[in-house]
């Protein structure tokens, strides 16, 4: 499940829990938009960097992953 966790810096982050190890990356790509809009390739980024912080590898190639879709689908204009 993705949750929103308030850090310090006023930032949500998606909070990485057992459920979204079995969710794959387009649906927590999609989830991210939702969250954040615009602003869902930084909070990838952030939670890609939080989880190599935290020495959570799998997380970390997950959120990654993420990122690029996300940067992927910025770069590619939306078909109307």
């Amino acid at each position: 499940m993705l949750n929103r966790r308030n850090g310090k810096n006023g930032f949500s982050s998606l909070v990485v829990d057992e459920e979204l190890n079995s969710l794959a990356p387009y649906a927590a790509t999609n989830a991210a938009i939702s969250l954040y809009g615009s602003k869902a390739p930084l909070a990838a980024a952030w939670c890609a960097f939080s989880a190599q912080h935290e020495g959570r590898e799998d997380d970390f190639h997950f959120w990654l992953r993420v990122f690029k879709l996300l940067l992927n689908r910025r770069s590619k204009p939306e078909i109307e």
